[in-house]
């Protein structure tokens, strides 16, 4: 039996996996190093996580993947500094980029999933969240009920922002006092 001809290229899945994982980070533009950390950092997120929502299993591919390619390590490289110069402590730079690549990742995966299709119930119809839950019984689920209309359909953008600026301000506030830029 013959090799696929793809593997005369590559040595084997992970090196294709490695070079699928650098096309993708490659669609990651890196800020100018002027701008103030907190926007690099929101930027380089927000375009990881569009480039892990075009191609289809991006965030599978990248979880757990560490940085190898030129396009990789520059974009790891602009967050670190980026989290340096908001004043962090080494470990806690490099514990930060950690914390928000396993965001975005998550993030995506979740996004993904849903763009694959919406769930159906049992009529075909799509599934609404926020009016099943506010059938709930309120006795039994008062939060739930109460927050229904909050919870059903999330707008993603929204949601992402969210939970990148409950990131960001925890960074900020472990930094060191003083000028950031």
């Amino acid at each position: 039996m013959r090799s696929p001809s793809l593997y005369w290229h590559v040595r084997d899945k992970e090196e294709l996996l490695d070079l699928l994982a650098e096309r993708i980070m490659a669609e990651i533009a890196i800020p100018d190093r002027q701008l103030p950390w907190r926007e690099r950092v929101e930027a380089l997120m927000t375009g990881f996580r569009r480039s892990l929502l075009v191609h289809r299993d991006a965030a599978r591919i990248l979880a757990g993947r560490p940085p190898l390619g030129a396009h990789q390590l520059a974009v790891a490289e602009a967050a670190l500094t980026a989290l340096l110069d908001a004043g962090l402590e080494a470990g806690e730079a490099a514990g930060g980029v950690g914390l928000l690549v396993s965001y975005v990742t998550g993030f995506a995966l979740d996004e993904a999933a849903e763009l694959e299709g919406p769930a159906q119930d049992d009529g075909g119809d799509t599934f609404d969240y926020g009016l099943f839950l506010a059938a709930l019984p309120v006795d039994r689920y008062p939060t739930l009920v109460r927050l229904a209309g909050q919870l059903g359909q999330p707008d993603r953008d929204s949601q992402f922002g969210y939970g990148m600026g409950f990131l960001l301000d925890g960074l900020a506030r472990r930094g060191r006092p003083g000028p950031r830029a």
